[in-house]
């Protein structure tokens, strides 16, 4: 098998302008991208395979099942195929503003690593939850059963407060590769260990969103560590990174998703 340090898997749905964005900012040394299209018409596929092909990367195109879904095959397809070291997991919509390659490839390949990930307007997407509490995910998951936007804001606003004194303290004092529990799921690494040891990363029936909270999850379960590396790798996600709970299929969308992990994790079915 060739080998590579990093092997990146780039999820692509129909826009084949934001896969051409990547690439234009991918300046990654000894890396090897996967594009992987959940299929959405031939037009947008053609597009996509093109480019994939223009940039030297392996195409692979699958019927749209979601997130997880799309990634997890990517995934299969590079420990099939290419021996490497950290797998990166990616959307197309981002731009790699930095990459410490060198210091990366020294990290251990038995954790992953969340950068710092801002979005068009300035948000921080990482961390996106520093410390585990069951009591908030209880009162989410209720929130989520009740379709109660107050139960679910609750939460969101105190882990908002939370995260907000974290990146003031932590970019004030420039600190790096801190312990954290989950990340934001449109860019990250894995190292190859850690991917052996907790494949397949995602529930394919959690179609849409929430699949951080599983990928979390399931990585503190088989001690899997997750270290936030915001002065080795920045990240620009070109969405603005709010939650619309008013948007009611978007809600019902992140509900159910929600509630398939809770309850997959507290045997609740």
């Amino acid at each position: 098998m060739k080998k590579f340090t990093y092997i990146y898997i780039v999820l692509v749905y129909k826009n084949h302008k934001d896969l051409q964005s990547f690439f234009k900012t991918l300046d990654t040394p000894n890396a090897k991208v996967i594009v992987v299209n959940s299929f959405y018409d031939e037009n947008s596929k053609n597009l996509i395979e093109e480019i994939a092909l223009q940039n030297n990367a392996d195409f692979i195109n699958l019927p749209n099942k979601g997130y997880g879904f799309g990634n997890d095959t990517g995934l299969k397809y590079a420990l099939n195929n290419y021996d490497f070291d950290f797998a990166i997991v990616n959307n197309a919509d981002i731009e790699i503003k930095k990459f410490n390659a060198a210091k990366i490839a020294t990290y251990s390949k038995d954790a992953i690593y969340a950068p710092k990930i801002k979005t068009k307007s300035n948000k921080d997407q990482n961390p996106f939850i520093i410390n585990y509490s069951s009591v908030f995910r209880y009162i989410y998951y209720q929130g989520c059963k009740k379709q109660s936007n107050a139960l679910k804001y609750f939460p969101i606003l105190i882990n908002g407060v939370i995260r907000r004194v974290f990146n003031l303290f932590i970019n004030s004092l420039r600190l790096n590769h801190l312990k954290i529990y989950s990340f934001h799921g449109s860019f990250f690494l894995i190292g190859k260990e850690a991917l052996e040891k907790i494949y397949p990363l995602y529930l394919h029936e959690m179609f849409l969103y929430q699949e951080e909270h599983y990928l979390a999850r399931k990585a503190y379960l088989n001690n899997v560590n997750t270290y936030f590396i915001p002065q080795d790798i920045e990240i620009k996600h070109f969405e603005d990174g709010s939650i619309d709970f008013n948007n009611q299929v978007l809600g019902k969308h992140m509900s159910d998703s929600y509630i398939i992990y809770y309850e997959f994790f507290n045997n609740l079915k």
